[in-house]
């Protein structure tokens, strides 16, 4: 997967504030989409560490009642 910045800017010449700000937005835009593939992944690593961790709990507790 590749980041597309989609002005570049020459120096010496004036940037256009249009460019500049859609240089920020798209950064901003792929910022966002990392953050969300982030917090499902933890989300997803939270819900699988509850499902062991318990299970293991509980298969603990049957065999220190045993």
């Amino acid at each position: 997967m590749s980041f597309n910045i989609p002005n570049v800017f020459i120096a010496g010449k004036k940037a256009i504030a249009d460019e500049v700000n859609e240089n920020f937005e798209n950064i901003k835009d792929e910022i966002n989409s990392h953050k969300s593939k982030i917090t499902t992944l933890a989300n997803s690593v939270d819900s699988f560490d509850k499902a062991l961790n318990g299970g293991l709990k509980e298969e603990l507790t049957l065999l220190i009642k045993n």
